[in-house]
């Protein structure tokens, strides 16, 4: 009987184990993107989406988006689709700015996924009164 009983869970436990499942990755995103004869180098700093603002017309893949408060020519949202990592929309820096200008706009971004989160609707968090 206890073997019996022993089997039986064996046989359920390994029903219970999860299958591998096969998933298809999503396109990498390219290290730099190209705007208006502009060429900007994608990194891994997320933007807030609720900064997200107007789509770059531009031919091609990724979707490109303006960042309210930047100017176009400096810095772009890249779709990136990875909230949990580099973000759904993440910071394009066009090549040649100083490293002063890339500093201050890395800290403006960086204090608008901290006010509003990387996905959050655009309602700044309530830091209390």
């Amino acid at each position: 009987m206890r073997a019996l009983l022993v089997a039986a869970l064996a046989a359920w436990a390994l029903s219970c184990t999860p299958t591998s499942t096969t998933t298809t990755a999503p396109a990498p995103t390219p290290i730099t993107v190209r705007f208006d004869g502009i060429r900007f180098e994608v990194g891994c700093a997320p933007v807030a989406e609720a900064l997200v603002d107007v789509e770059l017309p531009h031919h091609g893949q990724p979707k490109m988006r303006a960042i309210t408060g930047l100017w176009d020519h400096q810095a772009v949202a890249v779709l990136r689709s990875d909230p949990k990592g580099c973000g759904v929309w993440t910071l394009a820096l066009a090549t040649g700015l100083s490293a002063t200008t890339k500093t201050q706009i890395q800290a403006e971004t960086t204090k608008g996924v901290q006010i509003f989160g990387v996905t959050e609707s655009p309602v700044p968090r309530n830091e209390g009164p």
